[in-house]
């Protein structure tokens, strides 16, 4: 599914807006509430905001390292 969207929205959009869209709508990125903020043209710098919220925050109230690597995971393979 997500090849057909990228393969049809790549001849309209830059391949960089389109990682960073698609991806914020993957699950991982939803429920952990973490945000692909910014991808670079050549796709070698990308950032990503998560915020500390109730639903990435362990029993000391620091972040869970699930919701980090959820997060982090895909875009190495990209």
């Amino acid at each position: 599914m997500y090849d057909r969207l990228f393969t049809f929205w790549s001849r309209y959009i830059s391949k960089a807006t389109l990682f960073r869209v698609m991806f914020n709508l993957l699950p991982m990125y939803r429920r952990s509430c973490g945000r692909i903020t910014f991808v670079s043209e050549d796709i070698h710098i990308v950032k990503i905001k998560i915020p500390l919220t109730d639903k990435n925050r362990n029993y000391v109230g620091s972040m869970f390292g699930g919701s980090l690597f959820s997060a982090i995971d895909p875009i190495y393979m990209i």
